[in-house]
């Protein structure tokens, strides 16, 4: 049997790709770090964030959070409630949702758990006629094994 590159001859973007050092193992590499994506984020708050809001027991600033502006001040009533004036920014990761379902489809892609789907639209006399074929439909079905025209 024929390989593809017998019919159609080498397959030049494969071979620029792979001469740049793209190959699957670095796309694998790139989609494993993309289905774990985080950002940074900054969130902008009315009041001063007090100092103990932001550290753990230990005294350590809590994973991931960072207090970039305070400005105002803070006052404690007699109960040990904090109220402040002006305002803080906190910096934080969070869970970047759209490069992860991005690189999820794409996996879901390169693994084919979309079959390829052809569809065919022809307008004769004001009439539609709509075909959907599956490509695994089409194999099956002609004994050539040619994509339907």
């Amino acid at each position: 049997m024929a390989t593809f590159e017998d019919v159609h001859g080498p397959d030049i973007v494969f071979n620029a790709l792979e001469a740049k050092g793209i190959t699957a193992n670095s796309l694998a590499a790139q989609l494993k770090k993309e289905l774990v994506a985080k950002q940074v984020s900054r969130l902008k708050v009315k009041g001063a964030v007090p100092d103990s809001d932001l550290k753990t027991a230990k005294g350590n600033l809590k994973s991931g959070i960072r207090l970039i502006s305070k400005t105002g001040s803070l006052s404690f009533d007699k109960d040990g409630d904090v109220f402040g004036d002006g305002e803080s920014v906190l910096q934080f990761q969070d869970i970047n949702w759209t490069v992860r379902q991005n690189a999820r489809k794409d996996a879901h892609k390169l693994l084919g758990h979309y079959p390829a789907v052809k569809t065919q639209i022809d307008l004769n006399n004001g009439a539609v006629n709509v075909n959907i074929v599956q490509f695994s439909d089409v194999a099956a079905n002609n004994d050539d094994n040619q994509s339907p025209k």
